[in-house]
């Protein structure tokens, strides 16, 4: 009886010992996956924020570009300024289609938050001049007296 039950508990620490093996290679096993896949989640969020400063350093750099050419009053400026916001333009011709370039160069200024002595000093132009302008456009784009162009053009 003695030996049976020995042979009993013998077995029985044999399957403790083949089932703790088990679950210690299962653990193990989860551990190494799980590892591994937070090591290449850490590199696509390494590669993500890597792009991210690439193209928040070439959008800077292309809104320094824009600025100087808006400062040098650059007839190039609206060709650029439509291809970094290129819907910006066709927004304005939707509400009115008989903007000239010269009023959407203006629109593009103050899109850029160009004050109206900014606007005035690059373009050669009155500060009086500008206001007028101003004026005008919001006529033409029926934009309420009481809301800031800024605000207007950055919703667009």
């Amino acid at each position: 009886m003695l030996t049976d039950k020995d042979e009993e508990s013998s077995g029985l620490e044999k399957k403790l010992y083949l089932y703790g093996s088990i679950i210690t290679l299962l653990s193990a096993a989860i551990f190494i996956l799980l590892y591994r896949r937070n090591r290449a989640l850490r590199r696509r969020k390494n590669i993500f924020k890597s792009e991210a400063l690439s193209l928040k350093s070439k959008i800077n750099d292309s809104f320094d570009e824009l600025v100087s050419l808006a400062k040098k009053n650059d007839s190039t400026f609206l060709t650029r300024f439509q291809e970094i916001y290129p819907d910006f333009c066709p927004k304005l011709l939707d509400i009115n289609p008989k903007l000239g370039a010269s009023e959407l160069a203006f629109c593009a200024m103050i899109k850029l938050n160009f004050t109206s002595k900014e606007i005035a000093e690059y373009t050669f132009i009155q500060h009086k001049s500008v206001q007028q302008k101003k004026h005008r456009l919001r006529k033409k784009l029926n934009v309420p007296s009481d809301q800031e162009l800024f605000i207007f053009f950055d919703t667009l």
